[in-house]
């Protein structure tokens, strides 16, 4: 799974309600670290040059992207 980090929480919603309506399965997940991101947007590794070409024609800018792996 790779985890997509947009910015603030309002974008970040944004971008996983679009993903949900293009049918790509994601989650929101807090991250914590330096660069002031508060959350992120989980995608499979298949799913994610779609996940960008939606979010790219959305205007959503992705600032990282990190493999994660989900506990159960």
């Amino acid at each position: 799974m790779l985890l997509l980090k947009i910015g603030s929480q309002t974008r970040t919603r944004r971008a996983a309600e679009l993903l949900l309506k293009n049918s790509i399965k994601t989650s929101i997940r807090k991250v914590t670290d330096d660069d002031g991101c508060a959350e992120g947007v989980v995608v499979s590794g298949s799913d994610m040059a779609r996940a960008k070409s939606v979010l790219a024609d959305a205007g959503i800018n992705i600032k990282s992207v990190s493999e994660v792996r989900l506990g159960k």
